[in-house]
């Protein structure tokens, strides 16, 4: 059986949408989080509140919905992680990091409001922070390969070495606080983690 075609009600709903979230973007990129209001949102997509409601109940849902199809930490990066530890060597590491780099480069103008919502909205916190849960299940076969009295200390140092890359991101590459080249970093971080997890270097 064909799919259902949508209506144009439909059609008009979903395009509305996708313009209020790429008008929330620009807005949170450009204000920050605590900065931008519902009004701000509404002008910058040509609505008025009223639809604005229709679509998002609040500034934190249409906050969900822009960072909704390209978030960090996701259990798809740590399955690529899973794949590099298992490769075990210094290339694959790179490689990694290299995608992780790509991911901050296209959000550095939204990641400053990112940081800002998580401080002020616990909830939002909870769900932007990293992944931790899903670190275990989706590392679950470089786990593996360690005796079980050393897995707890390896998660430890995974997410050690986690927390560490993303800080060092987030003040290179968004900040402008380290200012040296992209190739540089990434091969510091790869020779840090390689040493730490005694990779293949």
């Amino acid at each position: 059986m064909s799919a259902a075609i949508p209506s144009l009600r439909e059609a008009q709903k979903a395009l509305t949408r996708s313009r209020i979230v790429d008008a929330a973007r620009a807005v949170f990129e450009r204000e920050g989080y605590g900065g931008t209001s519902i009004g701000h949102i509404a002008n910058a997509a040509a609505i008025n509140r009223a639809t604005f409601y229709l679509h998002f109940p609040g500034k934190a849902d249409v906050f969900r919905a822009v960072f909704a199809d390209d978030r960090m930490h996701t259990d798809e990066h740590w399955r690529e992680l899973n794949t590099a530890l298992l490769t075990g060597t210094r290339a694959a590491v790179e490689a990694w990091l290299k995608w992780i780099t790509q991911w901050y480069v296209n959000n550095a103008s939204l990641m400053p409001a990112m940081h800002e919502a998580m401080a002020v909205d616990q909830e939002l916190s909870r769900e932007f922070q990293p992944r931790f849960d899903l670190l275990t299940e989706e590392l679950s076969e470089y786990l593996a390969s360690f005796p079980d009295e050393r897995r707890t200390d390896e998660r430890i140092r995974i997410q050690m070495l986690i927390v560490m890359t993303d800080q060092m991101f987030f003040h290179s590459l968004v900040q402008g606080v380290w200012s040296g080249p992209q190739d540089q970093l990434i091969r510091v971080i790869a020779d840090t983690i390689c040493r730490s997890l005694e990779l293949d270097g």
